[in-house]
């Protein structure tokens, strides 16, 4: 990198969008390339640069946050950043393709949501709104070589980072803060749904680490759910010169907790495929005092949610198929969540290694559809769960939780499913199997100890 540099306040006048648009072209066309957001906005004196519209980002730039805050004006409808090409026809070319991209914090650097603007996904292009893509606060689509890293994201209005068809990336050091709880209707726990980083359709070859703190929803999510009957947000983004599936995804060292719902999250149907992921450290940060059930408390659902039967709208013929979602590894996975690891569609060539339910938590390994904290559609015949090709070793279970068991099965087809390597603290049922289906009765466990074995 140069020892130039450009900033905003460089820029007497205009909004502080507009200044750090100024300064992100001006960077670009005399081949600076660096953006530097001070702590101080010298149009007000003060640490805040607040964004009325979307700050677009072109190749070979590097945008950097040293301990600045950027908050979302109240009632806009915009990102905070995106690539440049992201919603133009040529940006899903190869032509549009863009490349070199990073945008980093320093200290203290804040993107902020600031007040809800009403809009969420069932209010999407009603009304009068815009769609809900608006509330990104970062979007980067077909984009080559990127980092975001080392930011606070607060209150985001939907996604905090949001990628499609990006890859060769970097993800790391982020933390997500939830201060605005909304009521969801006439429920009573508060929900939105702000994840921390969606990986949608196209993505590979990314490396997501060391993320922290609270989301409302998914705090990792990689999810390939394009429909041509059902056109949307993905569909509307389709590269045709490129892979649709997600793959050689690593994700590391993730601490947080959200509401009711999965540290980390693998999802597709319509024949799309999520394959070759690594997940290893996982921590559920749960507060002590939240108890299982929903309406009293935020806490994690799952660490780890593979599938859902679900997503495919009642297309029965669209849902995820053995060979589709494959190739998973799941490591060290500390949780007091219903369950540590929730199965609910086809797999294949699963291993899950080294697990520890902690004394609030459930389930090691579930095999159920799991919404908001609670099991659903147990009885549902569509809802059944093929397993193929899975390894289970290593489960620490140290569940005070009454009438838990390690292993919970809800309609589980499996073939070469083997559990080993188990020890509990306290007696317990070890297998609770619902809904009998070919292969469940012959899963395969070995070497488990329960209280009071012999070593």
């Amino acid at each position: 990198m140069s020892g130039c540099s450009v900033t905003p306040n460089d820029f007497p006048t205009g909004s502080d969008s507009r200044r750090i648009q100024m300064a992100v072209d001006r960077a670009s066309q005399t081949g600076c390339n660096y953006v530097v957001i001070p702590p101080c906005n010298s149009r007000t004196g003060t640490n805040l640069w607040e964004i009325d519209e979307t700050i677009e980002l072109p190749s070979h730039i590097c945008v950097e946050i040293r301990g600045a805050h950027l908050r979302m004006c109240d009632g806009v409808f915009c990102q905070m950043f995106r690539n440049r090409n992201a919603f133009l026809d040529v940006g899903r070319t190869p032509e549009g393709m863009q490349e070199d991209i990073i945008l980093r914090g320093v200290g203290r650097a804040v993107l902020d949501g600031g007040r809800h603007n009403g809009l969420r996904e069932k209010m999407s292009l009603k009304d009068g709104l815009p769609h809900i893509v608006n509330n990104l606060t970062v979007y980067l689509h077909n984009v080559r070589n990127f980092r975001v890293e080392g930011l606070t994201i607060r209150d985001q209005r939907w996604y905090g980072l949001c990628f499609t068809f990006a890859w060769e990336g970097v993800i790391r050091d982020l933390r997500f803060e939830i201060t605005d709880r909304s009521v969801r209707g006439s429920e009573t726990h508060p929900w939105r749904n702000q994840d921390g980083v969606d990986l949608r359709m196209g993505c590979h070859d990314i490396q997501i680490s060391d993320l922290t703190g609270e989301t409302c929803d998914d705090i990792v999510a990689l999810t390939a759910l394009s429909d041509p009957d059902r056109p949307n947000f993905e569909t509307k983004a389709l590269c045709p010169h490129l892979s649709p599936d997600i793959r050689n995804i690593s994700i590391r060292n993730i601490t947080g907790f959200n509401n009711h719902c999965a540290l980390v999250r693998l999802l597709c149907h319509n024949g799309l495929r999520v394959h070759h992921i690594s997940i290893d450290g996982l921590t559920d940060a749960t507060p002590d005092d939240t108890p299982l059930s929903v309406p009293d408390g935020v806490r994690t659902a799952c660490c780890v949610k593979i599938g859902e039967n679900d997503y495919y709208h009642g297309a029965f013929a669209k849902r995820c198929v053995p060979g589709e979602l494959h190739s998973i590894r799941v490591s060290n996975v500390f949780s007091s969540a219903l369950c540590a690891v929730d199965l609910n569609c086809s797999v294949r060539d699963l291993i899950v290694r080294d697990i520890f339910v902690g004394s609030r938590g459930r389930h090691a390994l579930a095999v159920a559809k799991i919404k908001f904290g609670d099991y659903h559609n147990l009885d549902d015949p569509e809802n059944v769960t093929d397993a193929e090709h899975v390894l289970v070793s290593g489960v620490r279970y140290a569940s005070c939780e009454e009438d838990a068991v390690p292993f919970f099965f809800d309609a589980l087809r499996a073939k070469d499913f083997v559990i080993r390597d188990v020890s509990l603290t306290r007696p317990a049922r070890l297998m609770q199997l619902r809904r009998p289906q070919p292969g469940s009765e012959d899963v395969v466990f070995s070497h488990v100890v329960m209280p009071g074995s012999p070593t």
